[in-house]
């Protein structure tokens, strides 16, 4: 048996997995999937954001016990796979793998990291005070959405899913939890002690320039990049994603 965690990004909730878990249920038949929603999202949007990165990863730690697994397949993508880095930097020994998907280790620039605040600021800001389908039109509308654009209908089910929730929890979210709030971790990625992966989604500019940094910094980093598909590589090209995931898995049990 295997068990997995899967974490959502910003705005998502534990369905956005739905069609990767479906295909890694064919690839590897005895993984068991846990996909949580994060506070302030899906089923848990009336939950305040964690703000200290080490209460956020004690939340998870609980969803571990509770599960009964001592060691998990660990993924995340986006603000969710900035956690589970951080998760396994803390916890090597309950990580059998690690999958990063769309996500970066942070921002080391003071100055870049200030102007990441204030832009997150304006975008809790426009949460607060906009309607729902306002800021989604706004949210999608960002450069590193441009493939998902190019395909309406997959769009449209990914706004759907995000039209229920607590404007002011995922305010909060993005005020804790932003690249220009949490810790960056460039400088600890030598130390990362599992078997890992990142993955980007060829389309996606600003990440596969930060895959080839990482690729200076750590030769031997494990790198896949997707073609057709940008930051949400996870909904617009799960084959491909579970094809990797399942690899990992199977090699890190």
């Amino acid at each position: 048996m295997y068990n997995a965690l899967l974490l959502h990004g910003f705005l998502g909730c534990g369905e956005d997995w739905g069609p990767v878990v479906d295909r890694l249920a064919i690839r590897v038949p005895d993984l068991h999937c846990l996909t949580p929603d994060l506070p302030g999202h899906g089923k848990n949007r009336e939950i305040p954001a964690i703000s200290p990165v080490k209460e956020v990863l004690a939340w998870l730690e609980q969803k571990r016990e509770m599960s009964g697994c001592p060691r998990w397949h660990l993924a995340g993508y986006s603000l969710g796979g900035r956690i589970a880095l951080h998760y396994a930097l803390a916890y090597p020994e309950r990580v059998a793998s690690l999958t990063l998907i769309s996500s970066s280790p942070g921002i080391d620039d003071e100055a870049e990291r200030e102007r990441r605040r204030v832009r997150d600021a304006i975008w809790a800001e426009m949460l607060r005070n906009s309607s729902r389908n306002d800021f989604l039109d706004a949210w999608y509308k960002q450069p590193v959405f441009g493939s998902l654009r190019e395909k309406p209908g997959l769009l449209a089910s990914i706004k759907a899913r995000r039209s229920v929730g607590n404007a002011e929890r995922l305010a909060q979210v993005l005020t804790a939890w932003g690249q220009g709030r949490i810790p960056s971790l460039w400088s600890r990625l030598s130390s990362l002690a599992v078997p890992g992966q990142w993955i980007v989604g060829a389309e996606d500019e600003a990440y596969v320039e930060m895959t080839y940094h990482l690729k200076n910094l750590l030769p031997e980093a494990c790198i896949v990049r997707i073609p057709g598909a940008g930051h949400t590589v996870h909904v617009e090209q799960p084959d491909a994603v579970a094809d990797a995931m399942a690899g990992l898995i199977k090699q890190g049990s």
